[in-house]
């Protein structure tokens, strides 16, 4: 299994998360883009896109080039208002290690830990495979 396959898909801090008031989650797709997001009580979202490689063995490269503020409505499942859309030029190399873990109920999972912050957090379980974060259809692009 090549290093990169073992970041790709969809990674989240909810299983990290308690009593706290925001959750983040991570996606890399297999094309070397992705996103990542936090959310907080209430509805407010910062959703940030990247494109990301693996440079070397534990070390990824993400480029930071849109973050999208608003807020995510439940009702109708994705962002209901936009209150900023701005392009970015961030890079930044982070050492990562993804291990094998078992969760408190036994079952086996994967972790993922990043040495610096990506939506505010630094320890994400795997829960899937990558899917899009579609924004809202008036959206500026």
């Amino acid at each position: 299994m090549s290093v990169s396959v073992n970041l790709e898909g969809q990674w989240d801090t909810e299983p990290y998360d308690y009593g706290v008031m925001e959750s983040s989650q991570v996606c890399f797709s297999v094309d070397g883009h992705g996103w990542s997001f936090l959310s907080r009580m209430g509805g407010a979202i910062n959703v940030w896109y990247f494109r990301w490689a693996v440079v070397s063995v534990g070390r990824v490269r993400i480029g930071d080039y849109r973050v999208v503020s608003g807020v995510w409505t439940d009702r109708f499942d994705r962002m209901t208002a936009i209150d900023a859309d701005c392009r970015l030029d961030d890079a930044r190399v982070l050492e990562f290690a993804v291990v094998d873990e078992f969760s408190p109920d036994g079952r086996s999972r994967r972790r993922l830990d990043l040495s610096s912050p990506v939506a505010s957090a630094t320890v994400f379980a795997r829960v899937g495979n990558f899917f899009d974060f579609v924004l809202p259809a008036d959206a500026e692009y």
